[in-house]
Formats: C-alpha cells, structure tokens, sequence
C-alpha cells in the first residue's frame, strides 16, 4: 500500500524531530566533554552527558510512536 500524504507529512515530523534530538543529544555530549577539561566544570558536564545520554533513548522512541501513528492511519483507511 503506497503511503499517502498525510502519512508522509506525519513521517517527515517525526523524523524531523529525530533529528533534532540527535543533534541535541550530540551537542551535550560534546559540551559535556569540554567541561571535563576543567576541575571546576565537572558537575555540570556529568549532568550533560547524563541528559544526552537519556535522549540516546529518545531516538528510538521517536521511531516507535512514529511507526505506531502511521500504523494507526492505515487502519483508520482500512477500516474507512
């Protein structure tokens, strides 16, 4: 079944919002590792690499509610 617009629009949010994630989760873990470079940035660089790594599995969940959201319009479609 080919995907329809609205599915399409749907995917591209989701992946944009993959996106984003990925790049912010990037970012604090390079943010975080220059803080390890001084003594007095430390904490906070620990709290940085904790974040990005809690949005590693922000990713994944993304991908699932995205699959879960197109597969939900297909059955609407179906059963329309």
């Amino acid at each position: 079944m080919k995907p329809t617009a609205h599915e399409r629009k749907i995917h591209e949010i989701y992946e944009w919002l993959h996106i984003l994630n990925d790049f912010l989760a990037s970012l604090f873990f390079i943010i975080g590792s220059i803080f390890f470079f001084s003594s007095l940035l430390v904490y906070d660089g620990t709290w940085l690499f904790l974040i990005g790594s809690c949005q590693m599995i922000i990713g994944p969940i993304i991908r699932l509610f995205n699959k879960l959201h197109v597969r939900n319009i297909r059955k609407d479609v179906i059963h329309w």
